[in-house]
């Protein structure tokens, strides 16, 4: 619940002339609205889930051919601070951007906790082993842009290994961090 209000509240700051007022209940299946608003997802669910039996093994597996990977945390701090929301728009830009074959290819995946906590939320790309704190959807398209198709890494968003702790920068103060 948490970070959707935090996604929420991050969206309205963005445009704040867009937004009408959201209320967010916290237990939605005690809303007066759950059932219908839960029978009409499944009456337009339109592809049953397919069930593999018990012991169905795959004939074989590809090995990604993509030269980008993108992990996404879903650790706590970044599931506080909205990694669902990230991830859920990261996988929109690959599918609408075709990422997957586009320039070098990018593949994308959630990972646990990837360190970096005060920085939440954060994306990794490799190869280049680069950390992006503070991460929200404009940071998102950035970093598809001009690190994924420009290779260009995105210095407004990246964090260098220092050996020492690091706060995620804000526009007051680029550069503070703290032993």
């Amino acid at each position: 619940m948490n970070w959707m209000t935090r996604s929420l509240k991050r969206w309205q700051a963005e445009t704040p002339d867009g937004w009408p007022p959201i209320r967010v209940t916290r237990d939605i299946a005690q809303s007066m609205h759950f059932e219908a608003l839960l029978s009409a997802m499944i009456a337009d669910a339109a592809i049953a889930p397919v069930i593999v039996p018990d012991g169905a093994k795959p004939e074989a597996s590809l090995v990604p051919a993509q030269k980008h990977r993108v992990l996404v945390c879903e650790g706590g701090a970044c599931n506080a601070a909205g990694a669902d929301a990230i991830w859920a728009h990261l996988r929109n830009v690959q599918q609408r951007r075709k990422l997957r074959v586009t320039g070098c290819g990018t593949m994308t995946a959630k990972s646990t906790c990837l360190g970096p906590c005060a920085l939440a939320p954060v994306v990794q790309v490799f190869p280049e082993c680069t950390y992006y704190g503070g991460v929200t959807e404009t940071a998102i398209d950035r970093i598809v842009e001009e690190h994924l198709l420009g290779g260009r890494i995105v210095d407004d968003f990246a964090y260098q290994p220092t050996g020492r702790k690091q706060r995620l920068r804000s526009k007051i103060q680029p550069d503070s961090t703290e032993d």
